[in-house]
Parts: structure tokens; sequence; C-alpha cells
């Protein structure tokens, strides 16, 4: 059982070096591990697409866009949650809209709603319970400033980040449609309703 202290607060330029190296111990190579160790990270999650140090510091300074929040266990970082308006996303990758395929009965609710992109949630090892507090604060403020949902990517091919899936399902996360990266990868979309 945890026995932890965890306090989540919204993220500063003092934390990028906690987000970066929880980031780093959450991140897998898809091509350098074999089927079998990716099954095995596939139950605990994992993180594909880092986030450099230049970019974390332009989503920590602009509050507008972004909401990011770091858990801490005294003042470590020990986790983090980091979102960003679904057109900021649009904008930054506008091949993505031609990669993506939505269930038509939700293809209507998707155009309209004002969406937050959640980018990453991850946490050190052993810190189980602060993904669950991250995911609070962040769907919080999401609703502070009128957002109406949240949408997620979750890998599903080669591997299945099936941890990921189950935390997402289990904070009320549904599966509205597909995302195909490359030729072998292809990922879920995940909504919220908030």
């Amino acid at each position: 059982m945890e026995t932890h202290n965890i306090e989540t607060i919204p993220a500063s330029l003092d934390d990028i070096p906690g987000i970066l190296e929880v980031q780093r111990v959450n991140l897998i190579s898809l091509e350098q591990n074999r089927a079998e160790e990716l099954e095995r990270l596939g139950k605990r999650g994992f993180l594909i697409h880092a986030l450099g140090e230049g970019e974390l510091a332009g989503m920590v300074n602009d509050k507008n866009d972004n909401i990011i929040f770091v858990a801490r266990d005294n003042a470590d970082v020990c986790g983090y949650a980091l979102a960003y308006n679904l057109e900021k996303w649009k904008k930054l990758n506008p091949e993505w809209r031609n990669t993506i395929e939505i269930f038509k009965n939700v293809v209507c609710e998707f155009n309209k709603n004002r969406i937050l992109y959640l980018r990453h949630i991850a946490r050190k090892p052993g810190f189980d319970r602060c993904g669950s507090k991250l995911m609070k604060v962040l769907a919080s403020a999401a609703r502070e400033k009128a957002y109406e949902a949240i949408v997620a990517e979750i890998l599903q091919k080669p591997v299945a980040n099936k941890a990921s899936t189950e935390f997402h399902e289990y904070h009320g996360f549904s599966v509205i449609g597909s995302e195909k990266e490359g030729e072998n990868m292809v990922w879920g979309l995940f909504l919220k309703k908030i």
C-alpha cells in the first residue's frame, strides 16, 4: 500500500527537470524492444513520443492553451499531466485530421465541442495513485476553462498500452475512433465528457 503524501499543483519552469525524468522512465522505443518486452510494458503503461525541454517550457509559459500539473512527493516530481487545446494540436499537426477515423455516432459532437487534447499523463513506478489525482485536477481545470471534453490517444498496435486504456476507461473515457500513424502504429481515440 502506498504511503506517499502526494500534492498536485500547476507546473512551473522549475518542475521541467522532474517532468523530463518521469518522461524518461516511461519512454519506450518500439524498434528496440522485443515483442515479449513490449507486452510487459503494455501492462504497466508507457510513452512513445518525447517532449523536449524547450517545448515543455513553452507549454508551461502558455497558460491560455495549456494545462500542466505535476504530482509531488515532498519536493520530488513523481508524475505529471499535460494537455492543450485540440485546435492547437490540429495546427501543430495538420495531417492529424486526415489520419483519424471517428465513429459516425460521435463525429458531430467531436467537431463542435471545445476539446482538450491530453498529450501525456505519466508517473514514476511506485506512485500509482498520483495518476488518478492528476486526472481529477486536470478535468477540474478543463471545466474551469470551459472545455466540454478531453480526448486522449492510446497506442493499440503494434502493442496495446493496456494499463493506459484501463486507466482512462476507469476515469470515464470511451473509445470514439482510431488514428493510424505510419505503417505500423494504430492509436485508439478516447473521449471523456466533462
